[in-house]
Protein backbone atom coordinates (compact mmCIF):
# COMPACT_ATOMS: atom_id res chain seq x y z
CA UNK A 1 0.00 0.00 0.00
CA UNK A 2 1.24 3.49 -0.82
CA UNK A 3 1.89 5.78 2.09
CA UNK A 4 1.51 9.47 1.42
CA UNK A 5 4.05 11.57 3.24
CA UNK A 6 2.69 13.20 6.38
CA UNK A 7 4.82 15.41 8.59
CA UNK A 8 4.51 15.94 12.32
CA UNK A 9 3.63 19.62 12.32
CA UNK A 10 4.29 19.87 16.05
CA UNK A 11 7.97 20.00 15.11
CA UNK A 12 7.33 23.13 13.04
CA UNK A 13 7.98 26.08 15.31
CA UNK A 14 6.20 29.34 14.65
CA UNK A 15 9.09 30.84 12.71
CA UNK A 16 8.04 34.10 11.10
CA UNK A 17 11.03 33.94 8.76
CA UNK A 18 9.17 31.15 6.98
CA UNK A 19 6.27 33.44 6.12
CA UNK A 20 8.58 36.37 5.45
CA UNK A 21 9.93 34.50 2.43
CA UNK A 22 6.40 34.41 1.04
CA UNK A 23 5.78 38.14 1.58
CA UNK A 24 6.92 39.11 -1.96
CA UNK A 25 3.93 37.12 -3.22
CA UNK A 26 1.62 39.14 -0.97
CA UNK A 27 3.10 42.52 -1.94
CA UNK A 28 1.12 42.95 -5.22
CA UNK A 29 -2.10 42.69 -3.19
CA UNK A 30 -1.04 45.03 -0.38
CA UNK A 31 -3.70 47.64 -1.18
CA UNK A 32 -6.60 45.20 -1.20
CA UNK A 33 -5.26 43.58 1.99
CA UNK A 34 -4.92 47.00 3.62
CA UNK A 35 -8.49 47.81 2.59
CA UNK A 36 -9.62 44.50 4.13
CA UNK A 37 -7.79 45.46 7.34
CA UNK A 38 -9.70 48.75 7.54
CA UNK A 39 -12.98 46.92 6.91
CA UNK A 40 -12.10 44.39 9.60
CA UNK A 41 -11.40 47.16 12.12
CA UNK A 42 -14.71 48.88 11.31
CA UNK A 43 -16.63 45.59 11.54
CA UNK A 44 -15.05 44.75 14.91
CA UNK A 45 -15.78 48.19 16.37
CA UNK A 46 -19.39 48.13 15.18
CA UNK A 47 -19.94 44.67 16.66
CA UNK A 48 -18.87 46.05 20.07
CA UNK A 49 -21.51 48.77 19.98
CA UNK A 50 -24.48 46.43 20.52
CA UNK A 51 -24.25 45.97 24.33
CA UNK A 52 -23.60 49.70 24.81
CA UNK A 53 -26.79 50.53 22.90
CA UNK A 54 -28.70 48.05 25.05
CA UNK A 55 -27.26 49.66 28.21
CA UNK A 56 -28.41 53.07 27.01
CA UNK A 57 -31.92 51.76 26.26
CA UNK A 58 -32.26 50.22 29.74
CA UNK A 59 -30.70 53.05 31.78
CA UNK A 60 -32.22 55.95 29.86
CA UNK A 61 -35.24 55.11 27.70
CA UNK A 62 -36.70 52.51 30.09
CA UNK A 63 -36.40 54.84 33.08
CA UNK A 64 -37.81 57.82 31.18
CA UNK A 65 -40.40 55.58 29.53
CA UNK A 66 -39.45 57.27 26.26
CA UNK A 67 -40.88 55.10 23.46
CA UNK A 68 -39.62 57.44 20.76
CA UNK A 69 -36.09 57.27 22.13
CA UNK A 70 -36.39 53.49 22.48
CA UNK A 71 -37.45 53.14 18.83
CA UNK A 72 -34.46 55.26 17.82
CA UNK A 73 -32.13 52.94 19.75
CA UNK A 74 -33.77 49.90 18.13
CA UNK A 75 -33.30 51.39 14.64
CA UNK A 76 -29.69 52.33 15.38
CA UNK A 77 -29.03 48.84 16.79
CA UNK A 78 -30.53 47.26 13.65
CA UNK A 79 -28.53 49.54 11.33
CA UNK A 80 -25.33 48.79 13.24
CA UNK A 81 -25.89 45.05 12.77
CA UNK A 82 -26.72 45.45 9.06
CA UNK A 83 -23.74 47.73 8.37
CA UNK A 84 -21.45 45.38 10.31
CA UNK A 85 -22.75 42.44 8.25
CA UNK A 86 -22.26 44.30 4.92
CA UNK A 87 -18.74 45.42 5.86
CA UNK A 88 -17.86 41.92 7.03
CA UNK A 89 -19.24 40.47 3.78
CA UNK A 90 -17.09 42.73 1.57
CA UNK A 91 -14.09 42.09 3.78
CA UNK A 92 -14.49 38.32 3.51
CA UNK A 93 -15.06 38.40 -0.25
CA UNK A 94 -12.02 40.61 -0.92
CA UNK A 95 -9.70 38.70 1.40
CA UNK A 96 -10.78 35.43 -0.21
CA UNK A 97 -10.13 36.81 -3.71
CA UNK A 98 -6.67 38.01 -2.70
CA UNK A 99 -5.91 34.74 -0.90
CA UNK A 100 -7.00 32.62 -3.86
CA UNK A 101 -4.86 34.65 -6.27
CA UNK A 102 -1.82 34.36 -4.00
CA UNK A 103 -2.24 30.62 -3.57
CA UNK A 104 -2.97 30.09 -7.27
CA UNK A 105 0.39 31.63 -8.13
CA UNK A 106 2.15 29.59 -5.44
CA UNK A 107 0.60 26.39 -6.84
CA UNK A 108 1.70 27.32 -10.37
CA UNK A 109 5.22 28.11 -9.16
CA UNK A 110 5.47 24.85 -7.19
CA UNK A 111 4.19 22.79 -10.13
CA UNK A 112 6.46 24.65 -12.55
CA UNK A 113 9.44 24.00 -10.28
CA UNK A 114 8.57 20.31 -10.01
CA UNK A 115 8.39 19.88 -13.78
CA UNK A 116 11.98 21.11 -14.00
CA UNK A 117 13.41 18.79 -11.34
CA UNK A 118 15.69 15.97 -12.46
CA UNK A 119 14.73 12.33 -12.13
CA UNK A 120 16.99 11.75 -9.13
CA UNK A 121 14.75 14.14 -7.20
CA UNK A 122 11.66 12.09 -8.09
CA UNK A 123 13.45 8.88 -7.11
CA UNK A 124 13.76 10.14 -3.53
CA UNK A 125 10.43 12.01 -3.29
CA UNK A 126 7.25 9.91 -3.63
CA UNK A 127 4.47 11.25 -5.84
CA UNK A 128 2.09 11.40 -2.87
CA UNK A 129 4.47 13.71 -1.03
CA UNK A 130 4.76 16.00 -4.05
CA UNK A 131 0.98 16.05 -4.46
CA UNK A 132 0.85 17.16 -0.85
CA UNK A 133 3.15 20.09 -1.71
CA UNK A 134 0.97 21.22 -4.61
CA UNK A 135 -2.40 20.74 -2.91
CA UNK A 136 -2.37 20.20 0.86
CA UNK A 137 0.44 22.58 1.81
CA UNK A 138 -0.83 25.38 -0.43
CA UNK A 139 -4.37 24.81 0.86
CA UNK A 140 -3.15 25.12 4.46
CA UNK A 141 -1.55 28.45 3.48
CA UNK A 142 -4.81 29.59 1.87
CA UNK A 143 -6.68 28.75 5.07
CA UNK A 144 -4.08 30.73 7.04
CA UNK A 145 -4.26 33.80 4.77
CA UNK A 146 -8.02 33.94 4.22
CA UNK A 147 -9.42 32.58 7.46
CA UNK A 148 -7.06 32.05 10.38
CA UNK A 149 -5.17 35.36 10.27
CA UNK A 150 -8.41 37.28 9.73
CA UNK A 151 -10.10 35.41 12.58
CA UNK A 152 -7.17 35.94 14.95
CA UNK A 153 -6.89 39.66 14.16
CA UNK A 154 -10.65 40.04 14.51
CA UNK A 155 -10.65 38.17 17.81
CA UNK A 156 -7.69 40.16 19.16
CA UNK A 157 -9.39 43.43 18.21
CA UNK A 158 -12.62 42.22 19.78
CA UNK A 159 -10.94 41.09 23.01
CA UNK A 160 -8.90 44.30 23.36
CA UNK A 161 -11.98 46.38 22.61
CA UNK A 162 -14.14 44.41 25.05
CA UNK A 163 -11.57 44.63 27.85
CA UNK A 164 -11.20 48.39 27.33
CA UNK A 165 -14.99 48.89 27.32
CA UNK A 166 -15.52 46.58 30.31
CA UNK A 167 -12.85 48.41 32.33
CA UNK A 168 -14.47 51.71 31.39
CA UNK A 169 -17.96 50.66 32.52
CA UNK A 170 -16.96 48.58 35.58
CA UNK A 171 -13.37 48.22 36.69
CA UNK A 172 -14.21 45.82 39.57
CA UNK A 173 -16.35 43.45 37.52
CA UNK A 174 -13.61 43.27 34.87
CA UNK A 175 -11.04 42.26 37.49
CA UNK A 176 -13.39 39.51 38.70
CA UNK A 177 -13.73 38.24 35.12
CA UNK A 178 -9.97 38.31 34.45
CA UNK A 179 -9.34 36.36 37.68
CA UNK A 180 -10.64 33.33 35.79
CA UNK A 181 -8.13 33.80 32.93
CA UNK A 182 -5.47 31.42 34.41
CA UNK A 183 -8.00 28.57 34.37
CA UNK A 184 -8.75 29.27 30.71
CA UNK A 185 -5.04 29.37 29.76
CA UNK A 186 -4.31 26.13 31.64
CA UNK A 187 -7.25 24.42 29.89
CA UNK A 188 -6.09 25.55 26.45
CA UNK A 189 -2.54 24.28 26.91
CA UNK A 190 -3.64 21.01 28.51
CA UNK A 191 -6.25 20.05 25.94
CA UNK A 192 -4.17 21.33 23.00
CA UNK A 193 -1.35 19.03 24.13
CA UNK A 194 -3.81 16.13 24.09
CA UNK A 195 -5.84 16.93 20.97
CA UNK A 196 -3.23 18.08 18.43
CA UNK A 197 -1.18 14.83 18.48
CA UNK A 198 -4.39 12.84 17.99
CA UNK A 199 -5.44 14.71 14.90
CA UNK A 200 -1.91 14.54 13.47
CA UNK A 201 -2.24 10.76 13.73
CA UNK A 202 -5.69 11.04 12.14
CA UNK A 203 -4.14 12.83 9.14
CA UNK A 204 -1.60 10.02 8.81
CA UNK A 205 -4.36 7.40 8.90
CA UNK A 206 -6.37 9.40 6.38
CA UNK A 207 -3.32 9.37 4.09
CA UNK A 208 -3.18 5.59 4.45
CA UNK A 209 -6.84 5.34 3.43
CA UNK A 210 -6.16 7.48 0.34
CA UNK A 211 -3.22 5.27 -0.55
CA UNK A 212 -5.33 2.14 -0.04
CA UNK A 213 -8.16 3.47 -2.22
CA UNK A 214 -5.82 4.55 -5.02
CA UNK A 215 -4.02 1.22 -5.03
CA UNK A 216 -7.04 -1.05 -5.01
CA UNK A 217 -9.28 1.04 -7.26
CA UNK A 218 -6.53 1.07 -9.89
CA UNK A 219 -6.09 -2.67 -9.39
CA UNK A 220 -9.82 -3.42 -9.29
CA UNK A 221 -9.53 -5.71 -12.33
CA UNK A 222 -7.04 -7.97 -10.57
CA UNK A 223 -9.22 -8.03 -7.44
CA UNK A 224 -12.28 -9.04 -9.49
CA UNK A 225 -10.43 -11.63 -11.58
CA UNK A 226 -9.25 -13.45 -8.46
CA UNK A 227 -12.60 -12.99 -6.67
CA UNK A 228 -11.04 -11.13 -3.74
CA UNK A 229 -13.62 -8.35 -3.30
CA UNK A 230 -14.69 -9.62 0.12
CA UNK A 231 -11.11 -9.85 1.45
CA UNK A 232 -10.29 -6.38 0.15
CA UNK A 233 -13.42 -5.00 1.84
CA UNK A 234 -12.34 -6.63 5.11
CA UNK A 235 -8.90 -5.05 4.73
CA UNK A 236 -10.48 -1.68 4.02
CA UNK A 237 -12.60 -2.07 7.14
CA UNK A 238 -9.47 -2.65 9.23
CA UNK A 239 -7.72 0.41 7.77
CA UNK A 240 -10.81 2.54 8.30
CA UNK A 241 -11.36 1.22 11.85
CA UNK A 242 -7.78 2.09 12.81
CA UNK A 243 -8.55 5.70 11.88
CA UNK A 244 -11.79 5.70 13.86
CA UNK A 245 -10.04 4.22 16.90
CA UNK A 246 -7.64 7.16 16.93
CA UNK A 247 -10.10 9.87 15.90
CA UNK A 248 -12.82 9.06 18.44
CA UNK A 249 -10.71 9.92 21.54
CA UNK A 250 -9.74 13.19 19.83
CA UNK A 251 -13.37 14.19 19.42
CA UNK A 252 -14.04 13.17 23.02
CA UNK A 253 -11.19 15.42 24.19
CA UNK A 254 -12.53 18.24 22.00
CA UNK A 255 -15.90 17.84 23.66
CA UNK A 256 -14.28 17.90 27.11
CA UNK A 257 -12.43 21.08 26.17
CA UNK A 258 -15.60 22.75 24.92
CA UNK A 259 -17.47 21.77 28.05
CA UNK A 260 -14.59 22.99 30.26
CA UNK A 261 -14.61 26.44 28.64
CA UNK A 262 -18.40 26.46 28.83
CA UNK A 263 -18.17 25.64 32.55
CA UNK A 264 -15.67 28.47 33.11
CA UNK A 265 -17.90 30.88 31.18
CA UNK A 266 -20.90 29.74 33.23
CA UNK A 267 -18.96 30.35 36.45
CA UNK A 268 -17.95 33.79 35.13
CA UNK A 269 -21.54 34.71 34.26
CA UNK A 270 -22.78 33.43 37.62
CA UNK A 271 -20.15 35.44 39.53
CA UNK A 272 -20.83 38.62 37.58
CA UNK A 273 -24.60 38.16 37.83
CA UNK A 274 -24.43 37.43 41.58
CA UNK A 275 -21.91 40.08 42.61
CA UNK A 276 -23.07 42.62 40.05
CA UNK A 277 -26.71 42.05 40.90
CA UNK A 278 -25.96 42.65 44.56
CA UNK A 279 -24.22 45.94 43.71
CA UNK A 280 -27.12 47.02 41.52
CA UNK A 281 -29.52 46.48 44.41
CA UNK A 282 -27.33 47.87 47.19
CA UNK A 283 -25.37 50.55 45.29
CA UNK A 284 -27.36 51.56 42.20
CA UNK A 285 -25.32 54.77 41.94
CA UNK A 286 -22.17 52.70 41.25
CA UNK A 287 -23.63 50.04 38.93
CA UNK A 288 -26.82 50.32 36.89
CA UNK A 289 -28.99 47.54 35.52
CA UNK A 290 -28.05 48.54 31.96
CA UNK A 291 -24.36 48.35 32.74
CA UNK A 292 -24.77 44.88 34.26
CA UNK A 293 -26.72 43.64 31.22
CA UNK A 294 -24.12 45.12 28.86
CA UNK A 295 -21.32 43.49 30.86
CA UNK A 296 -23.05 40.09 30.66
CA UNK A 297 -23.39 40.60 26.89
CA UNK A 298 -19.65 41.13 26.58
CA UNK A 299 -18.94 38.02 28.66
CA UNK A 300 -20.89 35.90 26.16
CA UNK A 301 -18.70 37.31 23.40
CA UNK A 302 -15.49 37.17 25.43
CA UNK A 303 -15.20 33.40 25.39
CA UNK A 304 -15.84 33.05 21.63
CA UNK A 305 -12.29 34.12 20.64
CA UNK A 306 -10.88 31.61 23.13
CA UNK A 307 -12.65 28.77 21.31
CA UNK A 308 -11.43 30.17 17.98
CA UNK A 309 -7.81 30.47 19.07
CA UNK A 310 -7.70 26.90 20.33
CA UNK A 311 -9.24 25.62 17.10
CA UNK A 312 -6.73 27.57 15.00
CA UNK A 313 -3.55 26.44 16.79
CA UNK A 314 -3.45 23.21 14.76
CA UNK A 315 -4.21 25.15 11.56
CA UNK A 316 -1.36 27.58 12.28
CA UNK A 317 1.11 24.76 12.94
CA UNK A 318 0.09 23.01 9.74
CA UNK A 319 0.32 26.24 7.70
CA UNK A 320 3.81 27.06 8.99
CA UNK A 321 4.88 23.49 8.26
CA UNK A 322 3.43 23.77 4.75
CA UNK A 323 5.14 27.13 4.16
CA UNK A 324 8.45 25.69 5.32
CA UNK A 325 8.18 22.70 2.97
CA UNK A 326 7.14 24.90 0.04
CA UNK A 327 10.09 27.23 0.64
CA UNK A 328 12.45 24.26 0.82
CA UNK A 329 11.09 22.90 -2.45
CA UNK A 330 11.32 26.23 -4.29
CA UNK A 331 14.85 26.68 -2.90
CA UNK A 332 15.93 23.37 -4.44
CA UNK A 333 18.05 24.43 -7.42
CA UNK A 334 17.09 23.46 -10.96
CA UNK A 335 20.12 22.16 -12.80
CA UNK A 336 20.61 22.35 -16.53
CA UNK A 337 18.34 25.33 -17.29
CA UNK A 338 20.95 28.03 -16.80
CA UNK A 339 22.24 29.97 -19.77
CA UNK A 340 25.49 28.63 -21.18
CA UNK A 341 27.62 29.54 -24.16
CA UNK A 342 28.41 26.26 -25.88
CA UNK A 343 29.76 27.78 -29.12
CA UNK A 344 33.48 27.34 -28.24
CA UNK A 345 32.93 23.59 -28.10
CA UNK A 346 31.53 23.27 -31.62
CA UNK A 347 33.31 20.87 -33.95
CA UNK A 348 32.76 19.27 -37.31
CA UNK A 349 32.19 15.88 -35.70
CA UNK A 350 28.44 15.45 -36.11
CA UNK A 351 26.81 12.76 -34.01
CA UNK A 352 26.58 11.40 -30.47
CA UNK A 353 29.65 10.53 -28.44
CA UNK A 354 29.96 8.90 -25.00
CA UNK A 355 33.44 9.32 -23.57
CA UNK A 356 34.49 7.22 -20.54
CA UNK A 357 31.04 7.50 -18.93
CA UNK A 358 30.43 6.01 -15.48
CA UNK A 359 27.11 6.18 -13.69
CA UNK A 360 25.54 4.84 -10.46
CA UNK A 361 22.13 5.53 -9.00
CA UNK A 362 23.54 4.93 -5.52
CA UNK A 363 27.06 5.46 -4.19
CA UNK A 364 29.46 3.47 -6.35
CA UNK A 365 27.12 0.68 -7.39
CA UNK A 366 28.00 1.27 -11.02
CA UNK A 367 25.29 0.70 -13.61
CA UNK A 368 27.46 1.93 -16.47
CA UNK A 369 31.23 1.43 -16.43
CA UNK A 370 33.58 3.37 -18.69
CA UNK A 371 31.22 3.50 -21.70
CA UNK A 372 32.75 5.03 -24.83
CA UNK A 373 31.43 5.11 -28.40
CA UNK A 374 30.67 7.47 -31.29
CA UNK A 375 27.43 7.31 -33.31
CA UNK A 376 27.70 9.33 -36.56
CA UNK A 377 24.86 11.61 -37.59
CA UNK A 378 22.04 9.81 -39.42
CA UNK A 379 23.12 6.34 -38.24
CA UNK A 380 21.09 3.83 -36.28
CA UNK A 381 22.44 2.25 -33.08
CA UNK A 382 20.72 -0.71 -31.45
CA UNK A 383 21.38 -1.71 -27.84
CA UNK A 384 20.52 -5.17 -26.55
CA UNK A 385 21.39 -7.24 -23.53
CA UNK A 386 20.02 -8.76 -20.32
CA UNK A 387 17.63 -6.82 -18.07
CA UNK A 388 19.50 -4.55 -15.66
CA UNK A 389 22.54 -4.23 -17.89
CA UNK A 390 22.25 -0.44 -18.21
CA UNK A 391 20.50 0.02 -21.57
CA UNK A 392 17.76 2.42 -20.43
CA UNK A 393 20.22 4.21 -18.13
CA UNK A 394 22.30 5.10 -21.16
CA UNK A 395 19.26 6.81 -22.74
CA UNK A 396 18.47 8.58 -19.45
CA UNK A 397 21.93 10.12 -19.44
CA UNK A 398 21.54 11.34 -23.01
CA UNK A 399 18.37 13.22 -22.02
CA UNK A 400 20.09 14.46 -18.85
CA UNK A 401 17.45 12.92 -16.63
CA UNK A 402 20.56 12.04 -14.63
CA UNK A 403 24.14 13.30 -14.74
CA UNK A 404 27.08 10.88 -15.02
CA UNK A 405 29.52 10.78 -12.12
CA UNK A 406 32.44 10.41 -14.52
CA UNK A 407 32.98 11.05 -18.20
CA UNK A 408 31.33 13.24 -20.81
CA UNK A 409 28.56 13.01 -23.40
CA UNK A 410 28.74 15.05 -26.60
CA UNK A 411 26.24 15.93 -29.32
CA UNK A 412 27.88 17.34 -32.44
CA UNK A 413 31.03 17.94 -30.45
CA UNK A 414 29.30 19.90 -27.65
CA UNK A 415 29.36 18.60 -24.09
CA UNK A 416 25.65 18.27 -23.26
CA UNK A 417 26.31 19.49 -19.72
CA UNK A 418 26.99 22.86 -21.38
CA UNK A 419 23.71 22.87 -23.28
CA UNK A 420 20.62 24.30 -21.52
CA UNK A 421 18.02 21.56 -21.15
CA UNK A 422 15.34 23.47 -23.06
CA UNK A 423 17.75 23.59 -26.01
CA UNK A 424 19.02 20.03 -25.69
CA UNK A 425 15.59 18.43 -25.51
CA UNK A 426 14.35 20.27 -28.58
CA UNK A 427 16.70 17.98 -30.51
CA UNK A 428 15.73 14.74 -28.76
CA UNK A 429 12.65 12.55 -29.14
CA UNK A 430 11.67 9.55 -27.04
CA UNK A 431 9.25 6.65 -27.54
CA UNK A 432 8.80 4.48 -24.45
CA UNK A 433 7.52 0.99 -23.79
CA UNK A 434 5.16 2.44 -21.17
CA UNK A 435 2.93 4.65 -23.29
CA UNK A 436 1.92 7.79 -21.43
CA UNK A 437 -1.32 9.36 -22.66
CA UNK A 438 -3.01 12.23 -20.87
CA UNK A 439 -6.63 13.13 -20.29
CA UNK A 440 -7.93 14.99 -23.32
CA UNK A 441 -8.40 14.45 -27.04
CA UNK A 442 -6.18 12.54 -29.46
CA UNK A 443 -5.06 15.90 -30.88
CA UNK A 444 -4.13 17.16 -27.40
CA UNK A 445 -1.98 14.08 -26.84
CA UNK A 446 -0.23 14.27 -30.21
CA UNK A 447 0.82 17.90 -29.82
CA UNK A 448 1.03 18.03 -26.00
CA UNK A 449 -0.54 21.47 -25.52
CA UNK A 450 1.78 22.95 -28.19
CA UNK A 451 -1.04 24.86 -29.87
CA UNK A 452 1.30 26.29 -32.51
CA UNK A 453 1.25 22.81 -34.10
CA UNK A 454 -1.65 22.69 -36.56
CA UNK A 455 -3.95 19.76 -37.30
CA UNK A 456 -2.48 19.42 -40.79
CA UNK A 457 0.94 18.59 -39.32
CA UNK A 458 -0.61 16.02 -37.01
CA UNK A 459 -2.55 14.36 -39.84
CA UNK A 460 0.57 14.28 -42.01
CA UNK A 461 2.48 12.51 -39.23
CA UNK A 462 -0.28 9.91 -38.95
CA UNK A 463 -0.27 9.37 -42.71
CA UNK A 464 3.52 8.99 -42.75
CA UNK A 465 3.36 6.00 -40.40
CA UNK A 466 0.19 4.63 -42.05
CA UNK A 467 -1.91 5.28 -38.95
CA UNK A 468 -4.53 7.62 -40.45
CA UNK A 469 -7.12 4.81 -40.40
CA UNK A 470 -6.76 4.76 -36.60
CA UNK A 471 -8.31 8.24 -36.46
CA UNK A 472 -10.81 7.70 -39.25
CA UNK A 473 -12.61 4.94 -37.38
CA UNK A 474 -13.67 7.42 -34.69
CA UNK A 475 -16.61 9.73 -35.56
CA UNK A 476 -14.91 12.70 -33.86
CA UNK A 477 -11.51 12.05 -35.45
CA UNK A 478 -8.72 13.96 -33.74
CA UNK A 479 -11.27 15.41 -31.31
CA UNK A 480 -11.99 11.96 -29.87
CA UNK A 481 -11.60 11.98 -26.11
CA UNK A 482 -9.29 9.46 -24.50
CA UNK A 483 -10.22 7.71 -21.28
CA UNK A 484 -7.75 7.38 -18.42
CA UNK A 485 -4.34 6.30 -19.80
CA UNK A 486 -5.99 5.83 -23.21
CA UNK A 487 -7.65 2.59 -22.12
CA UNK A 488 -10.34 2.93 -24.82
CA UNK A 489 -7.61 2.05 -27.34
CA UNK A 490 -5.63 -1.12 -27.85
CA UNK A 491 -1.95 -1.37 -26.89
CA UNK A 492 -0.91 -1.24 -30.54
CA UNK A 493 -3.05 1.84 -31.21
CA UNK A 494 -1.60 3.64 -28.22
CA UNK A 495 1.90 2.78 -29.40
CA UNK A 496 1.13 4.13 -32.87
CA UNK A 497 0.02 7.38 -31.25
CA UNK A 498 3.33 7.58 -29.40
CA UNK A 499 5.20 7.14 -32.70
CA UNK A 500 3.02 9.80 -34.33
CA UNK A 501 3.71 12.16 -31.43
CA UNK A 502 7.47 11.76 -31.90
CA UNK A 503 7.05 12.49 -35.61
CA UNK A 504 4.86 15.55 -34.94
CA UNK A 505 7.65 17.11 -32.89
CA UNK A 506 10.16 16.21 -35.62
CA UNK A 507 13.31 15.72 -33.51
CA UNK A 508 16.54 14.93 -35.35
CA UNK A 509 17.68 12.44 -32.67
CA UNK A 510 15.29 9.67 -31.60
CA UNK A 511 15.48 7.08 -28.83
CA UNK A 512 13.14 4.08 -28.88
CA UNK A 513 13.14 2.28 -25.53
CA UNK A 514 11.50 -1.16 -25.96
CA UNK A 515 8.91 0.63 -28.08
CA UNK A 516 7.38 -2.54 -29.56
CA UNK A 517 7.93 -5.08 -26.78
CA UNK A 518 4.37 -4.99 -25.36
CA UNK A 519 2.48 -5.84 -28.53
CA UNK A 520 1.71 -9.03 -30.39
CA UNK A 521 3.83 -10.04 -33.45
CA UNK A 522 1.13 -8.98 -35.96
CA UNK A 523 0.82 -5.52 -34.44
CA UNK A 524 4.59 -5.38 -34.12
CA UNK A 525 4.91 -5.91 -37.88
CA UNK A 526 2.67 -2.89 -38.48
CA UNK A 527 4.63 -0.90 -35.94
CA UNK A 528 7.89 -1.80 -37.67
CA UNK A 529 6.67 -0.01 -40.77
CA UNK A 530 5.96 3.01 -38.58
CA UNK A 531 9.42 2.75 -37.05
CA UNK A 532 11.03 2.65 -40.48
CA UNK A 533 9.27 5.87 -41.48
CA UNK A 534 9.96 7.47 -38.13
CA UNK A 535 13.73 6.87 -38.27
CA UNK A 536 14.36 7.99 -41.84
CA UNK A 537 17.15 10.55 -41.94
CA UNK A 538 17.48 10.66 -38.16
CA UNK A 539 20.20 9.71 -35.73
CA UNK A 540 18.58 7.01 -33.60
CA UNK A 541 19.18 4.72 -30.66
CA UNK A 542 16.94 1.64 -30.36
CA UNK A 543 16.83 -0.28 -27.09
CA UNK A 544 15.25 -3.68 -27.68
CA UNK A 545 14.88 -7.23 -26.46
CA UNK A 546 13.38 -8.56 -29.69
CA UNK A 547 16.32 -8.84 -32.04
CA UNK A 548 14.19 -9.04 -35.19
CA UNK A 549 13.42 -5.35 -34.74
CA UNK A 550 17.05 -4.21 -34.90
CA UNK A 551 18.60 -6.40 -37.61
CA UNK A 552 18.91 -3.47 -40.04
CA UNK A 553 20.71 -1.21 -37.54
CA UNK A 554 24.07 0.22 -38.61
CA UNK A 555 25.69 -0.94 -35.40
CA UNK A 556 24.54 -3.10 -32.47
CA UNK A 557 25.90 -2.99 -28.93
CA UNK A 558 25.50 -5.84 -26.48
CA UNK A 559 25.56 -4.33 -22.97
CA UNK A 560 25.91 -6.57 -19.95
CA UNK A 561 26.90 -5.65 -16.39
CA UNK A 562 27.30 -2.03 -17.41
CA UNK A 563 29.88 -2.54 -20.14
CA UNK A 564 29.80 -3.01 -23.91
CA UNK A 565 30.62 -6.68 -24.33
CA UNK A 566 30.16 -6.87 -28.11
CA UNK A 567 29.58 -4.45 -30.98
CA UNK A 568 29.15 -4.71 -34.70
CA UNK A 569 26.51 -5.27 -37.38
CA UNK A 570 23.97 -8.06 -37.15
CA UNK A 571 26.06 -10.31 -39.41
CA UNK A 572 29.32 -9.49 -37.63
CA UNK A 573 27.85 -10.33 -34.23
CA UNK A 574 26.43 -13.62 -35.48
CA UNK A 575 29.85 -14.52 -36.84
CA UNK A 576 31.34 -13.89 -33.38
CA UNK A 577 29.11 -16.58 -31.91
CA UNK A 578 29.09 -14.79 -28.55
CA UNK A 579 26.31 -13.30 -26.39
CA UNK A 580 24.39 -11.84 -29.35
CA UNK A 581 24.56 -15.15 -31.23
CA UNK A 582 23.09 -16.94 -28.18
CA UNK A 583 20.33 -14.33 -27.81
CA UNK A 584 19.43 -14.55 -31.48
CA UNK A 585 19.29 -18.35 -31.47
CA UNK A 586 17.15 -18.41 -28.31
CA UNK A 587 14.59 -16.08 -29.90
CA UNK A 588 14.63 -17.99 -33.16
CA UNK A 589 14.18 -21.27 -31.24
CA UNK A 590 17.51 -22.76 -32.30
CA UNK A 591 18.73 -23.24 -28.69
CA UNK A 592 16.94 -23.44 -25.35
CA UNK A 593 19.24 -21.22 -23.28
CA UNK A 594 22.44 -19.24 -23.38
CA UNK A 595 25.30 -18.79 -21.05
Amino acid sequence: MKHYDEHDDRKNKIDWNVLRKLLPRVYPYRWILGFCGVLLLCSSLLSLAGPLLIRHAIDVEFIKKDLYGLYQIVIIYFLVLVISFVISYFQRVNIEIAGQKIIKQIRIDVFSHLTGMNQRFFDSNPVGQLLSRVESDTESLRALFTNTIVLIISDVLMMVGMIVIMFSISFKLTLILLSLAPFVIISIFYFNGKIVPVFIEVRKKTAEIYGFLEEYLKGSRVVQVFDQEENVIIKMDKVNKSRVDIEYPGHVMSTYFGNTIFLISTVAISLILGIGGKWVIERPDELTVGTLVAFLGYIYRFFGPIFHLSDQINVIQKAFGGAKRINELLATPLTGYEESDASPFLSERKGIEFKNVWFAYKDEEWILKDISFFLPEGHRLAIVGPTGGGKTTLANLLFRFYEPQKGQIFIDGIDISRIPLQVLRKRLGLVLQDIILFHGTILDNLRLEENSIGEERVIKALETINAKDLIDRFPDGLSTGLSEHGSNMSMGERQLLSFARALVFDRDILVLDEATSSVDPLTEKKLQNAVTELLKGRTSIIIAHRLQTIIESDIIFVIKDGTIKEKGSHKELLDLKGIYWHLYNIQSGAVSSYQ
